[in-house]
């Protein structure tokens, strides 16, 4: 069990790590980021998760 936490706590710093050294990558590709890029980058991540999960749907009801 203690295997477990110590792998949640490095991996919490790990993924805090990468994203604070890709910010800004990312805010030099995306331009400066505004409410627009912010909201539609938000759209687009709901409109493929509900993709996803209709596709998963659909296939377990074909199953």
């Amino acid at each position: 069990m203690r295997s477990f936490w110590q792998g949640v706590l490095i991996g919490g710093i790990t993924g805090m790590v990468l994203g604070l050294m890709s910010a800004p990558l990312m805010r030099r590709e995306m331009g400066a980021p505004g409410e627009k890029n912010i909201a539609s980058a938000a759209k687009r991540a709901i409109q493929g998760v509900q993709e996803n999960i209709g596709e998963m749907w659909q296939r377990r009801v074909k199953e």
